[in-house]
């Protein structure tokens, strides 16, 4: 059984999925009658494995996208001031090169995903 965090992180990302298509009817998870309206349809209908079930088996078919880390993009851009940096903050530095940027961030930094 997935973590629970797991299945609301992927539910509000399918979510964001088909509310940015030009049709809903898509999702696992459309009510007809009622559209994309989960609390009163669908949620109160599907037993928590259930749910879990529709929602982790999108999430495989629609793996989510991975973002370079901080320092790949640094280094793509080109910015020679970090590149020249060498110390100081040794955390910093390994969380600059260990930690991919959020999706949110990199879509307005203009960041594509990683091909693969």
């Amino acid at each position: 059984m997935a973590e629970y965090n797991d299945v609301i992180k992927h539910f509000k990302r399918m979510c964001r999925y088909y509310n940015n298509r030009a049709t809903q009817n898509d999702c696992p998870l459309y009510c007809k009658g009622h559209g994309c309206n989960i609390s009163h349809c669908r949620m109160l209908a599907f037993d928590d494995k259930k749910f879990q079930n529709v929602v982790m088996t999108w999430a495989e078919t629609h793996k989510e996208p991975v973002y370079p880390t901080w320092m790949e993009y640094i280094m793509d851009t080109q910015h020679d001031c970090v590149k020249a940096y060498n110390g100081g903050n040794d955390t910093l530095w390994k969380w600059m090169w260990t930690t991919s940027i959020p999706a949110d961030i990199a879509e307005k930094l203009g960041v594509e995903p990683k091909e693969g």
